[in-house]
């Protein structure tokens, strides 16, 4: 460029790079979708007489055309669930996928003093509580139920008999012995086992078998400590499937 007679000195200076996105945005499309159920035993072709029906309600110039057209109205197929699938997710839904409780042994140190005869960390259970006085030698009972293991729920009886506040029937039977000096003997027993409460059955079969058979002592003139407002008493284990007892 000196050879040609220029005699202006270029300078390079170096710009900021602006990091600006330049991609182009895409608009979205307001598609409706019509979903047909796939059947192989369907011969006709649904999706191309659906789209014939549009072309003949929406014409080209109809005020509805615009918004009705092969554009905004697309077709798919989708593939329905088998009867495998619909048995087994009826029998889920109505069975609950809780398992079948079984009666479990004892982990007492002295098993000859277990007061379920080697049978206290069975859970999910109706238990009956016996009392005989050596008064009069009459037996009055007590049903109850615990979804933990009966030794859990026994500790909770006897820790009961020594309070002040009145907790169950069967506690308040005892302290009333207590007072009168009266002797007298418990022996526990198991009724039925239960499943408890399922969110997906919704229904408690572990309070139902309870009150079951707080209608058939009743029924049968037993003298039972039992009251007749415990057949209708509220499920206690659904408390825990609700939102107000989740933790952050």
């Amino acid at each position: 460029m000196k050879t040609a007679g220029y005699i202006h000195n270029i300078q390079y200076k170096q710009q900021a790079q602006h990091t600006t996105n330049t991609a182009r945005k895409k608009r979205k499309r307001k598609v409706i979708w019509f979903t047909i159920p796939y059947n192989a035993a369907v011969k006709t072709n649904i999706a191309k007489k659906f789209l014939k029906l549009v072309d003949k309600h929406f014409p080209p110039g109809s005020e509805l055309h615009k918004c009705y057209n092969r554009n905004t109205i697309k077709i798919s197929y989708s593939t329905m669930p088998n009867m495998q699938s619909i048995i087994y997710t009826h029998n889920k839904r109505i069975l609950g996928d809780s398992k079948i409780p079984t009666i479990e042994g004892c982990n007492c140190r002295q098993p000859q003093t277990c007061p379920l005869d080697g049978k206290c960390k069975t859970s999910n259970m109706v238990y009956k509580a016996t009392v005989t006085l050596d008064s009069d030698q009459s037996q009055h009972q007590y049903i109850g139920l615990t979804s933990a293991t009966f030794k859990q729920r026994y500790s909770r009886h006897k820790s009961s008999f020594s309070r002040d506040t009145a907790c169950t029937k069967l506690s308040d039977f005892i302290k009333t012995q207590r007072q009168k000096n009266t002797n007298y003997k418990i022996e526990w027993s198991i009724e039925k086992l239960a499943n408890p409460y399922n969110q997906n059955s919704k229904k408690c079969n572990l309070c139902l078998t309870e009150s079951f058979e707080i209608m058939k002592a009743f029924k049968s003139n037993m003298q039972t400590l039992n009251t007749r407002n415990e057949i209708f008493s509220k499920c206690p284990h659904r408390e825990k499937f609700l939102l107000s007892k989740c933790m952050t």
